[in-house]
């Protein structure tokens, strides 16, 4: 019965991972779509970014997301510009 009981509890933690990565992409994403018209936008979607462990996984799934949004990829970029800039992201040499 234990390993049945142990299976459901990783499926659930599973389950939950799931839902809170989306949750996290979708307000990262509401950030980004405001932040093409509000500067402030722009300032709050890269601290949250900048904070992320996951801040470069993030940014190419945005970046991949929004290949036919110019406005949307501009402001992206422009993230991406400024966290290499003042080294938050490293770069490998061969990019």
């Amino acid at each position: 019965m234990k390993s049945g009981t142990d299976s459901l509890k990783l499926r659930a933690a599973i389950e939950q991972t799931k839902v809170q990565v989306n949750q996290e992409l979708n307000h990262v994403k509401r950030l980004v779509d405001l932040a093409t018209i509000d500067n402030y936008a722009l300032y709050e979607a890269y601290l949250y970014i900048k904070n992320n462990p996951n801040r470069d996984v993030l940014l190419v799934r945005l970046l991949k997301d929004t290949h036919n949004d110019a406005n949307t990829r501009e402001v992206l970029e422009v993230i991406y510009d400024y966290l290499t800039d003042s080294r938050v992201i490293q770069v490998e040499a061969g990019s």
